[in-house]
């Protein structure tokens, strides 16, 4: 298995792994994701400044991840996904550290995430790998919270 950037040409793939990874949430997130109403130009337009990295295997994208960058110390990353035939392989955790591997050679110190609370397995998964809740916040038109923002400081390294 490989992780690299995706090519412009397979942006339409990765969005593709993201709303089949999205599916089993389209009963519990309560607003729905916009996944499923997501173009391949909006898609494009979310990354803002960063990109997609995505995981190969047998010539086959299996999973993916948004990052953009916010500032000059902050990295926000999003629509982590993996295709449900490859989970519990580690290919999430491996994605995250990637991403946390270009924020370190960009000199960021400040990984990024919005999880949904009605997620708490992947609140915990993120807690588990050193990111903390900083902030709750609430979708337009809901009173109560529903997502948090989740922060890793990313260890400096001496020059």
């Amino acid at each position: 298995m490989q992780i690299r950037e995706a090519t412009v040409d397979e942006h339409s793939q990765a969005l593709e792994i993201i709303r089949q990874a999205f599916v089993e949430y389209e009963t519990i997130l309560d607003p729905p994701s916009s996944v499923g109403w997501e173009t391949v130009e909006s898609f494009r337009a979310r990354m803002g400044d960063g990109g997609v990295l995505v995981v190969e295997a047998h010539n086959q994208l299996i999973a993916c991840v948004l990052y953009e960058r916010r500032g000059s110390d902050t990295l926000y990353l999003g629509r982590l996904s993996v295709l449900p035939a490859y989970r519990g392989q580690g290919l999430a955790k491996q994605l995250i550290l990637a991403v946390e591997a270009i924020a370190q050679a960009e000199g960021c110190q400040i990984i990024k995430i919005g999880v949904r609370l009605a997620l708490p397995n992947l609140i915990a998964m993120y807690q588990q790998l050193g990111y903390i809740i900083t902030e709750y916040h609430s979708h337009q038109g809901y009173p109560e919270p529903t997502y948090v923002t989740m922060h890793h400081q990313l260890l400096t390294t001496a020059a």
